[in-house]
């Protein structure tokens, strides 16, 4: 626990934690969501109730992430492969409470003509969720206009679903004795706030038509259905690749984006080079760089949009969309970068902080950038941004420039 002042606290906030540590398998095999959710599902059969039932989600969720954080730091687990355990973690019990919020949903309100499903994006749908992630949803259904429950207070599809939401968002974020579960950001359905919990599948469609801000079409390049209903989850999947594939204009596009990144500079700059989510050069760069190129060049036959982050960069090198030089920065910039922030996360539940860490955590750090001291990292650190940088303005910034020139 040297190494990691967060799970120290966890564990003493929570001593089960030390106990399901020492009792668990290490290395611990790489799981399948289907093995995670039996698991999960013989806790949540010897729960006593729906509140108990929240409370187990809660300590098996708890359970597994702390391992995962454990064994990242102690080499046993590598950085992409604790982002997908984070992940795999986080699907399976999403899954599962959402299963409970459907039986408590049709015990009060009967059941309905209709399909739902969960739409996980930024980390949870790229599939690079760490320690401390929350989760970005949307929840889409579909519905016959004239639906109705079959229970004794008959709702229409609308009004249905709605709450059927609210009490699911309610049983993930909801405080019990284990805390919550994951804190989720809605933010990023169609209209945001002003719009309803969960949107029908025509509204989706429509509102993706003509009515999305480029950003919220950005967004949707780490959008994966991750629970609810195979069949809907299939259609809704296929919306996003079509919306994802239409035709742009790359000069209104990359200004679009540049407008983004500066508002994002001016509202969050970041505290230090070790900030990856807002350092110039960070994550923002490399995001829109990629998201640009997914709105404007279209993949290679075959090619959709993976979430993964250097096969789609491999790909756009692979179609002239960017140089070989541009893709080997962003891949290996981004795969240095999602190391620092899995041991990141999983140490100091936040932003890397050199002066504040010790030296085992310091020689963790710096060994990520292959240096003897954390000085030496964060000189590298600093010129992979620069790098980064380099490529988002000659990719997109120019673009945005010329745009501008043109009055777009």
């Amino acid at each position: 626990m040297t190494v990691s002042p967060f799970l120290a606290r966890e564990v003493a906030k929570r001593a089960y934690l030390a106990e399901a540590l020492i009792e668990s398998q290490w290395p611990d095999p790489d799981p399948t969501r289907e093995g995670l959710a039996e698991k999960l599902a013989m806790r949540l059969a010897a729960a006593d109730g729906y509140e108990a039932a929240l409370g187990a989600a809660r300590r098996w969720a708890s359970e597994e992430s702390f391992s995962v954080s454990a064994q990242l730091l102690v080499e046993l687990a590598t950085p992409a492969g604790a982002a997908a355990r984070f992940t795999l973690i986080a699907e399976t019990a999403l899954g599962a409470l959402l299963d409970l919020a459907r039986r408590e949903t049709e015990a009060r309100f009967g059941a309905i003509n209709g399909t739902l499903a969960v739409v996980g994006l930024g980390r949870l749908g790229a599939r690079t969720m760490t320690a401390a992630s929350d989760v970005d949803l949307m929840v889409v259904y579909d519905a016959p206009d004239d639906a109705r429950s079959t229970g004794a207070a008959s709702l229409d599809a609308v009004t249905y679903f709605g709450r059927f939401v609210r009490r699911y968002i309610s049983a993930v974020t909801i405080p019990t004795e284990e805390g919550a579960l994951y804190e989720v950001d809605l933010q990023l359905r169609p209209s945001g706030s002003k719009g309803p919990p969960a949107v029908s599948l025509s509204a989706f469609r429509k509102y993706y038509e003509g009515e999305a801000w480029t950003w919220e079409i950005m967004a949707l390049t780490k959008a994966r259905v991750i629970a609810g209903d195979p069949s809907l989850g299939g259609r809704i999947a296929a919306e996003i690749d079509s919306i994802l594939a239409r035709p742009r204009a790359p000069a209104k596009i990359a200004a679009d984006v540049e407008e983004m990144r500066e508002r994002l500079r001016a509202a969050k700059p970041a505290i230090s080079p070790w900030d990856l989510k807002n350092a110039v050069g960070g994550f923002v760069e490399i995001d829109f760089t990629v998201q640009y190129l997914l709105l404007t060049h279209p993949l290679p036959s075959g090619a959709a949009p993976s979430r993964d982050m250097a096969m789609m960069i491999n790909a756009f090198q692979q179609s002239g969309a960017i140089e070989a030089r541009e893709a080997e920065i962003l891949i290996a910039a981004h795969k240095a970068f999602e190391a620092l922030q899995q041991m990141s996360r999983a140490a100091t539940g936040g932003v890397f902080a050199p002066g504040a860490a010790g030296d085992a955590l310091r020689r963790m750090a710096a060994s990520l950038f292959d240096a003897d001291t954390i000085e030496e990292a964060e000189k590298t650190l600093t010129a992979m941004q620069a790098d980064v940088r380099g490529v988002y303005e000659a990719v997109v910034r120019v673009k945005a420039a010329s745009a501008a020139a043109e009055g777009r």
